[in-house]
C-alpha cells in the first residue's frame, strides 16, 4: 500500500510540477523572438499585444512603399502552452471618412477622392490601387456604377437624367502590382456616406485611414503559437527563439 501511495504521490508533484511550469512560461514569454535562419523577422509581444515585423531592407529592387510591419493585434493565452493572435478588429471593419458636398450646374456627377496613399504621388502619377462605387440613387446609370473599376481618384458620372445621389460607400483594391511587402486584403470599403443635400453632384472625399499599412497587414484570426519553452515558439511551421 505504501508503493501505491507514493506512486500516486510522484505523479501528483510531477502534474503540479507540469502545471506550474506551464504556468511559469506562459507568464514569462513576453518579449521578442527572432525567427531561426531569418533574424530580420521578428514576433514581439508586450502586454497582451503583439507585432510580427521583417526588418530586412531590400538593396537589388527598389523599396518597397510599406511597410516592415507584417501583422499587428492581440494576444490571449488559448489553454496551457498556446497563445492565439488575432488582428486590430479595425481592421476587418469599414473605414471612415470625411465628406464635403457642393452643387454645378453640370449633368455630371463627380468624386474627388484623397487619402494617405494618394497623397504619396505626384499630380499624373497613379498609385496602384483601383477604386469602384456603390451609389444609392433614383437614377439607374448611377446605382450601377459600382461594376467598373477606375484607375482614377478623379471620377465624373454622366447624369442626364439629374438623378439624385441618396447614399454611397466606395471600395478599393489593390493591383497585383501594389507595392507593399504584402497585401494583406483584396479589398478594403469605406462605410457608407448619406447625402446631407440630394441637390449636391460634387463630393470631396478623404478616407484619412487608407494608407500603405492599412492595405498591407496581414488579417489574422485564431492563428495558433506554441510554447515550446521560455525562449522558444513555433508558429506558422517556424522556429522563433527568444532575443537576449
Amino acid at each position: 500500500m505504501m508503493g501505491i501511495k507514493s506512486k500516486c504521490l510522484c505523479v501528483a508533484v510531477a502534474f503540479l510540477s507540469s502545471c506550474a511550469s506551464f504556468k511559469y512560461v506562459s507568464d514569462n514569454f513576453e518579449g521578442t523572438y527572432l525567427q531561426q535562419g531569418n533574424a530580420n523577422v521578428k514576433l514581439v509581444f508586450n502586454q497582451g499585444t503583439f507585432l510580427h515585423i521583417d526588418t530586412y531592407q531590400q538593396t537589388h529592387m527598389p523599396p518597397y512603399d510599406c511597410c516592415d510591419t507584417i501583422s499587428y493585434g492581440y494576444w490571449e493565452l488559448e489553454k496551457p502552452g498556446v497563445l492565439k493572435l488575432f488582428s486590430d478588429p479595425k481592421l476587418y471593419l469599414p473605414i471612415d471618412l470625411v465628406v464635403k458636398e457642393s452643387s454645378t450646374d453640370d449633368d455630371s456627377v463627380h468624386f474627388i477622392i484623397t487619402n494617405p496613399i494618394e497623397d504619396m504621388y505626384e499630380e499624373g502619377k497613379r498609385p496602384d490601387i483601383l477604386y469602384s462605387l456603390d451609389i444609392d440613387s433614383d437614377a439607374r446609370a448611377l446605382r450601377y456604377s459600382f461594376t467598373n473599376y477606375r484607375d482614377t481618384n478623379k471620377i465624373t458620372l454622366g447624369n442626364p437624367q439629374a438623378g439624385k445621389v441618396r447614399a454611397f460607400s466606395i471600395s478599393i483594391y489593390p493591383k497585383h502590382t501594389f507595392r507593399g511587402r504584402n497585401i494583406g486584403t483584396r479589398e478594403a470599403t469605406t462605410i457608407e456616406y448619406s447625402v446631407k443635400n440630394t441637390s449636391s453632384n460634387v463630393f470631396e472625399i478623404r478616407i484619412p485611414d487608407l494608407d500603405n499599412g492599412y492595405l498591407t497587414y496581414k488579417r489574422l484570426n485564431d492563428d495558433y503559437v506554441k510554447i515550446v519553452s521560455t525562449n522558444k515558439l513555433m508558429w506558422d511551421g517556424q522556429e522563433y527563439v527568444k532575443s537576449k
